[in-house]
């Protein structure tokens, strides 16, 4: 079982414009054991999609799980830590 799993995952915010896509379709695996970095320019929601995986905001659709568990469940908490840009640490 992959540690991580994250398919066609899609983020549509509500704006006063109308709605804006912010993920579209992001997908990949991480196998337990493995590390990985999340890379992208300013923008590519990178931190959207450790949002989603924390169970800090939930997916418009698709498909993310840590170890097996839907990330919007409370219990992906067991698995899962982050400290977000701009977090007071002290």
């Amino acid at each position: 079982m992959a540690a991580v799993v994250v398919e066609d995952l899609v983020k549509d915010y509500s704006t006063r414009k109308g709605r804006v896509r912010a993920l579209a379709g992001v997908s990949f695996h991480v196998e337990e054991g493995e590390i990985v970095g999340l890379l992208g320019p300013n923008g590519a929601e990178k931190t959207t999609t450790i949002k989603i995986l924390c169970g800090l905001v939930r997916a418009t659709s698709g498909k993310a799980e840590v170890f097996g568990v839907p990330s919007y469940r409370p219990e992906v908490a067991r698995y899962v830590a982050t400290v977000l840009e701009g977090a007071r640490n002290f």
